[in-house]
């Protein structure tokens, strides 16, 4: 869809309540989302995903204009967006504007179940991938920006050669309480800036025996007081 906006709604349900603005499962054969400067903005679930709730479903979103993109977003579980069960997400800026995940939220509170929430987003289960391609991840709060647990892998980079919307920060993580949990799922971070994230972990990986792989990037600015000692990148287990 192009240039649609979904505002203001909400999933309460106590029990069940997932996907405030957006709710897509593979009920429906083959089903996929496309944005093309869309705008998911101010909605909540009580649950999981409170601008989008995607179980199995792809999602491909293109910026195309400014005061854009997954914005705005509450749930305990996956602020911005919440994907599961073989979902592929990617995320593509443009030469004037990035994709954007600013200002979501999660709601749950440590030691719900269920944690780590993921405030901008969370990616879980065998098959399902993040990708975000000059894309800006911007003042996500409750728990860290991106988590991916049990998940096939996240893609975060800048792509080479492209006519980027910025000539430096074409892709950023920057303002989030914490940046990266990465739990059993291979990561690649290329490119990036990461700036300003704190005062939790700027990158905490269990990878696993999956790979990992941080290539051009910079961490810079990381407000890590509270943590009691530098902590830009927890590496307990990968490859």
């Amino acid at each position: 869809d192009q240039g649609s906006a979904v505002m203001s709604n909400s999933a309460p349900n106590a029990a069940y309540g997932k996907g405030g603005g957006i709710y897509c499962s593979t009920l429906v054969p083959s089903a996929v989302i496309g944005l093309l400067d869309g705008f998911i903005y101010d909605n909540e679930a009580a649950n999981d995903g409170g601008g989008l709730y995607l179980w199995g479903c792809g999602l491909t979103s293109y910026s195309g204009g400014a005061l854009r993109g997954i914005v705005g977003n509450r749930a305990g579980r996956g602020g911005g967006v919440f994907a599961n069960s073989g979902a592929l997400l990617r995320f593509y800026g443009g030469s004037q504007h990035p994709a954007t995940l600013d200002s979501n939220s999660s709601t749950a509170a440590y030691p719900d179940p269920g944690w780590p929430y993921g405030s901008g987003a969370r990616i879980e289960g065998a098959g399902t991938r993040l990708e975000l391609h000059d894309s800006w991840v911007l003042n996500q709060s409750g728990d860290s920006a991106i988590v991916a647990v049990d998940a096939d892998s996240v893609l975060i980079d800048r792509t080479l050669g492209a006519d980027c919307h910025d000539p430096v920060r074409c892709s950023l993580l920057a303002g989030n309480l914490c940046g990266l949990n990465i739990e059993n799922t291979g990561l690649t971070l290329r490119e990036t800036f990461l700036e300003e994230n704190g005062p939790g972990e700027v990158a905490f990986l269990e990878a696993n025996s999956r790979p990992v792989l941080i290539e051009g990037s910079v961490f810079a600015r990381n407000n890590l007081a509270s943590v009691g000692r530098p902590r830009i990148i927890t590496l307990r287990s990968g490859q």
